[in-house]
């Protein structure tokens, strides 16, 4: 089928989500290109190819709040992983 292609293809989610009030370190896994944004401030800008953790800390109001994650695959594996967890109240 048309799809995506195994290389050289970027994506983009994006993601409103409910948080607790606190900290929080927001942790990516790639290989390849990524930033992560959320409500528009830009976390991690790490838009190159390369393979591994990149991580940024925010402090959050309870509530809504948007999460976007950009990446893009050059070549080899195409892997994208983003976490995060509250790390103080």
């Amino acid at each position: 089928g048309a799809g995506v292609p195994r290389d050289d293809f970027s994506a983009r989610w994006t993601q409103p989500l409910y948080f607790q009030a606190g900290t929080y370190r927001f942790t990516t896994y790639t290989d390849d290109g990524v930033r992560l944004w959320v409500d528009g401030q830009l976390l991690i800008d790490s838009w190159r190819p390369m393979r591994g953790y990149r991580s940024a800390t925010v402090r959050l109001s309870e509530g809504t709040h948007d999460v976007r994650m950009e990446y893009f695959e050059r070549a080899g594996v195409a892997l994208a992983r983003l976490t995060w967890r509250r790390i103080s109240r």
